[in-house]
């Protein structure tokens, strides 16, 4: 059994880290698909990688980035696929967290939760058992 090889080139091509260039590209087409405003964060966004067997092929499609985003107003949230070297959007769909789950946590939420858990008295009750008192030097973690 022969097996037809990618120039090494190729492959690493598509599958090489995101360029500035990308994320700003990106970034446009998703303002101008009225997808990204000013209360929209960006909870993910990545490489949205070639399916192998396409790359092992010598079929190098171009580059599509995966976003995730969410409205901190609304609380909506969607998943979008955009192509920046065909300028547009591949892919938009919004997230259900009933079945499709939440999105991940943004940065800004990091803030808010440790703002409520350092609101709680049971929570720093258990750290005073545990003689921790100043809480600035405490971080909340998963």
């Amino acid at each position: 059994m022969q097996h037809r090889t990618t120039p090494l080139r190729a492959t690493t091509g598509a599958l090489a880290s995101l360029r500035a260039e990308e994320i700003e590209a990106s970034r446009a087409i998703l303002r101008r698909a009225d997808l990204l405003g000013d209360d929209t964060h960006v909870s993910y966004f990545g490489l949205l990688e070639q399916h192998k067997r396409t790359l092992l092929a010598g079929e190098v499609e171009p580059r599509r980035f995966r976003a995730m985003l969410v409205d901190m107003g609304s609380g909506a949230a969607h998943d979008v696929v955009v192509c920046p070297d065909e300028d547009r959007v591949v892919s938009v769909r919004r997230i259900e967290p009933a079945v499709d789950g939440q999105v991940p946590v943004v940065l800004l939420e990091f803030s808010l939760v440790e703002e409520v858990v350092h609101a709680d008295e049971r929570w720093r009750e258990a750290m005073r058992r545990r003689g921790l008192t100043d809480l600035t030097q405490l971080r909340v973690n998963r």
